[in-house]
C-alpha cells in the first residue's frame, strides 16, 4: 500500500463514511481540519498521478458527500468496488478493506431516485 490512510466510516464505528486521508498527499490533513476545498485540490493533484488509488477515491467521495454531490460520491464508491480490494490502514492502526469502506459509504447515501411516468 502506497500510503497510510485515515478513514472515518459509519457502520464501522468510526464516524461518517467517505473521509480518507493519506499522510500528506491524500488530502487527509485538510479533511481533518475541515478544509474541504484544499483537500479536494490536493486529491485532484494526486489523482493525476494515481487515478485509481482507493484512498484518494474514498477521500474524494467523502468530500462529495459533505458538499451534497451524492451522485459523484456514489460513482466513486462504485469505482472502488470495481477494482481489486485493497487493505487500507486507519489512523488508529486497524486495517479495513477498500470494498468494505465503499459498501459502507454507499449504504449511507440517500437512495437513488428513479423517475417514472
Amino acid at each position: 500500500m502506497r500510503t497510510l490512510v485515515y478513514l472515518v466510516v459509519a457502520g464501522l464505528g468510526l464516524g461518517v463514511p467517505g473521509l480518507a486521508m493519506a499522510q500528506s498527499f491524500s488530502g487527509a490533513e485538510q479533511l481533518m481540519r475541515g478544509d474541504l476545498p484544499a483537500a479536494e485540490r490536493e486529491i485532484a493533484h494526486q489523482r493525476r498521478m494515481f487515478p485509481n488509488d482507493p484512498d484518494l477515491l474514498v477521500n474524494l467521495a467523502s468530500i462529495y458527500m459533505k458538499t451534497n454531490r451524492v451522485d459523484e460520491a456514489r460513482r466513486l464508491y462504485r469505482d472502488v468496488l470495481a477494482r481489486a480490494d485493497e487493505p487500507l490502514t486507519l489512523a488508529n492502526g486497524s486495517t479495513v478493506s477498500s470494498h468494505r469502506i465503499a459498501l459502507t459509504g454507499l449504504r449511507s447515501l440517500p437512495a437513488e431516485m428513479i423517475a417514472s411516468r
